[in-house]
């Protein structure tokens, strides 16, 4: 990180080192224990090899995550968080944004559309949830969709993480009995896209080859190498080879080689997947993404149907949560299969208000290009003026993205903490996400920003440069040279006389849209109308949804407020029953969109390889998982980067003890034990018992666990202990569940936690729990994890969790908080636990 490239100076280099050090000092200093946070957060990072915490994670702290306390929009209001202690929200001011990647806007509600997205909250089922009745509603979307781009098969995703993994699964099983599968992606392709290539190749035994970012020549030689020096037909049809690109690369503000990659596909026979998250409703003249971008540039030679396939998430074009895959017919079938495997797995369905919103959205094709037009005119303008003033930009007119390059990290965060305080919103990155040596700022446009709102951003980015340093290739001028371009469309990119028309045409559009929903609802208890009068207020202040990942454009008040009833839900409760030598002092809790996600980073997150020094002394990461466990838990073990130092068995309860004996002697007592508990599992196992014999969902629960740790405690020592427990009931239960667990776990705690490992050695918890089994609404989305501080960090800073996906919607969080709150009293209430019908 700190290499010097790209011309960046001795200087430049220390000033970056400086940075983290005092941002480290600082911290440190904070901490109510200095010693043990240095050894914790400096010492062993540095010795794990883990310097993306060191060098990234620090920094990012420092500077302060912004909360949102309203929807995203052009003008919106933010607070900052305060780490002195806890997180509360300090600062409060409205702000001009430009760090959400929402390319035409529509994260503003326009006219009348919030009153169809209100009513689908108070009366509609908030998602899917496995019953079909949101099955009209899904053919509707996905009919539209495939209109809209010209494809033939469609899927629909509850997250955006998802659509690649259900799109790189699809493509493996196209490949025949005697095919090999060859995924060849572009180097600057997203995380999730070489996530579900991983997963993809672990269950097809395909295999994934980068070529050089953008260059077709590399990737023909790529291609000369798989396919051989055969040209023929039949020599190419033994190989399912997939070229994958993104329409758009958001980093460097860059399209990709397309007309080369379509030359060379005509050439080979390969497939061709684009993930257009940032291109769809971004790029061409009617927002259908990079193959219409290359037609209006006159690449007429460049056709629709040489995409085989492509996905795009709901977050950032369409300003709400989920996904799609769109394919060519021949491929409908296997992209079906592959997005019914994963909503079998805890993924979900996208909600309700989110598929409502999309068709709003692609239902008026004249207000798409209306703000299409406005943002080419803005971003043109922005381009000019920075030009002008000698900034280092990549960019490219039209698009919603310009990169600001400077010259070392240092710079960067000062440059957005600067741009913070005179009310400024934008985004930074550093390698590997920029070009090593060459960080940058992201101004990120909507089709709702206007001129007005340029000048602005150029003035406050001329008085940040000469607060912080930023040297410029010319003599800053108050000018850019240009004249602002005439604009008559209004923030809501439709001119004022058009008002009435427009209303109107939202008015037709949400009721031919309300004749697919499902029917409402019929009675509804106070419970349920309470906490749909939540989602609905939340939908007032916050809008429907978010446009990337929290890191990079804030945090909603409302996730933090749900984040913030868990910890006070769950401390006291783990506290009064778990040993204190589980490092639970602090302990932290993070959410995740959906469960399949959640579990899949949390697994893949965990299975980190040792370092050269620990190898050397014979240590090894053992991992042991639920032989029956789903495909969250396996796809997380394909998503992890395989290392010979961690291995992964898989045990029955009748097979954990014979497991830990054999590993055990085999590495001669050094192991860093990883176990993974899913409580699903033992319920599952025991229902036809508890029908028998009337035995309660506690005493089930205490019974089988207890089998599980007395294994564990008979082998010992280990040199750590990390246990894993996934508890799917907990609030089906009225937490009844979880008590039984932790009491459990409190029971045995001298064979476990005491006699198991060193007096030295860490042993870390971790409780994982859904939001899709909370009573009086059901379909609510998401899950979470609390525990050990470290294992909760670690998961926040580098999961695929977390780090490259949005999170649930806001007025998602807001319903979950307010069912959990009524869980909470019930329980106050009751004499004893509610246990559910099994």
């Amino acid at each position: 990180m700190f290499s010097v490239t790209n011309h960046q100076s001795l200087i430049s280099q220390l000033q970056d080192a400086a940075s983290v050090l005092r941002t480290i000092i600082r911290t440190t200093r904070q901490s109510p224990s200095p010693a043990n946070f240095i050894r914790q957060y400096i010492l062993q990072p540095t010795f794990r090899n883990d310097f993306f915490v060191l060098c990234y994670a620090f920094p990012a702290l420092s500077c302060t995550p912004r909360i949102l306390d309203a929807a995203p929009t052009v003008r919106s209001d933010m607070s900052d968080w305060s780490y002195e202690g806890t997180r509360v929200a300090v600062g409060n001011k409205n702000v001009l944004n430009i760090a959400s990647s929402s390319q035409l806007g529509f994260v503003d509600l326009e006219f009348n559309t919030r009153k169809l997205l209100e009513y689908a909250i108070q009366n509609l089922p908030f998602a899917d949830n496995c019953d079909g009745c949101n099955a009209g509603l899904e053919e509707a979307v996905k009919d539209e969709l495939k209109r809209f781009m010209g494809f033939e098969g469609c899927v629909l995703t509850s997250i955006g993480y998802q659509f690649n993994l259900v799109a790189f699964a699809a493509m493996a099983m196209a490949a025949s009995s005697c095919e090999e599968t060859v995924f060849l992606m572009d180097s600057g392709c997203h995380n999730s896209m070489y996530a579900g290539a991983y997963i993809a190749c672990a269950k097809t035994k395909g295999k994934v080859v980068r070529w050089q970012h953008n260059d077709a020549v590399d990737l023909e030689r790529k291609l000369q190498h798989i396919y051989g020096n055969d040209d023929s037909t039949a020599s190419k049809g033994r190989k399912n080879v997939w070229v994958t690109i993104l329409g758009f690369y958001s980093m460097l503000a860059a399209v990709p080689c397309l007309d080369a990659i379509i030359t060379l596909k005509r050439q080979y026979g390969f497939n061709l997947y684009v993930d257009e998250a940032v291109s769809f409703l971004g790029l061409g003249h009617t927002g259908r993404g990079i193959g219409e971008f290359f037609q209006d540039r006159g690449a007429a030679e460049i056709g629709v149907d040489d995409i085989d396939m492509m996905g795009c998430t709901f977050s950032k074009s369409l300003s709400s949560m989920g996904g799609f895959v769109l394919c060519r017919a021949p491929l409908t079938s296997h992209l079906e299969a592959s997005n019914l495997a994963i909503r079998a797995a805890g993924g979900g369905y996208a909600a309700t208000a989110s598929l409502i919103r999309t068709l709003q959205i692609l239902k008026k094709p004249t207000l798409i290009t209306q703000r299409l037009v406005q943002l080419r005119q803005v971003s043109s303008y922005l381009i000019d003026g920075l030009e002008a003033r000698g900034y280092q930009i990549a960019a490219m007119r039209g698009s919603s993205t310009i990169a600001l390059f400077l010259d070392n990290v240092h710079r960067m965060f000062e440059f957005l903490k600067h741009a913070r305080t005179i009310g400024l919103i934008c985004t930074g990155a550093a390698f590997p996400a920029a070009p090593r040596g060459r960080p940058l700022i992201r101004l990120l446009l909507t089709g709702l920003h206007t001129s007005a709102d340029i000048d602005e951003i150029l003035n406050k980015i001329d008085r940040i440069a000469k607060a912080v340093g930023v040297r410029t290739a010319k003599r800053m001028s108050s000018q850019s040279g240009k004249t602002a371009p005439d604009m008559n469309i209004s923030n809501s990119a439709i001119p004022a006389d058009d008002n009435f028309t427009a209303a109107k045409s939202s008015d037709d559009v949400d009721a031919s849209i309300l004749a697919v929903c499902p029917q409402p609802i019929r009675s509804l208890d106070s419970k349920s109308a309470a906490i749909r009068a939540r989602g609905v207020s939340a939908l007032s202040k916050f809008g429907l949804g978010a446009q990337g990942a929290r890191w990079t454009w804030g945090t909603f008040s409302a996730h933090l407020s749900l984040e913030k009833l868990l910890l006070t839900t769950f401390i006291p409760m783990m506290s009064s029953y778990l040993p204190r030598n589980m490092a639970l002092n602090p302990m932290e809790t993070m959410l995740f969109p959906d469960p399949y996600t959640g579990i899949l980073s949390i697994v893949s997150q965990n299975m980190e390889c040792l370092t050269k020094r620990r190898r050397k002394k014979g240590q090894k990461v053992l991992m042991l998982l639920p032989e029956a466990s789903g495909a969250d838990v396996r796809d997380g073990v394909a998503a992890a980067r395989p290392d010979k130092s961690v291995k992964v068995r898989w045990y029955t309860c009748l097979s954990l003890q014979s497991i830990l004996q054999q590993e055990y002697e085999a590495s001669s007592g050094k192991v860093h034990l990883i176990l993974c508990i899913d409580l699903k599992f033992l319920v599952d196992q025991g229902r036809s018992r508890i029908s028998e014999n009337g035995r309660s969902l506690d005493s089930l629960i205490a019974s089988e666990l207890c089998e599980a740790l007395k294994a564990l405690g008979r082998t010992t020592p280990l040199l750590s202990l990390t246990l894993i427990v996934n508890d799917p009931y907990m609030f089906s239960s009225g937490l009844s569940s979880t008590h039984a667990l932790l009491s459990t776990l409190a029971s045995s705690t001298l064979g476990v936690f005491s006699s198991s490992t060193n007096p030295s050695s860490t042993s870390r918890f971790l409780l994982f729990g859904s939001f899709d089994s909370l009573p009086y609404v059901s379909g609510l989305q998401g899950a979470f994890c609390i525990g050990s501080q470290h294992l909760v960090q670690k998961l926040l800073f580098m999961s695929q969790g977390v780090m490259y996906t949005a999170m649930m919607l806001p007025l998602n969080a807001a319903m979950v908080e307010e069912s959990i709150m009524m869980i909470i009293s019930e329980r106050s209430k009751d004499s004893g636990p509610v246990v559910p019908d099994l």
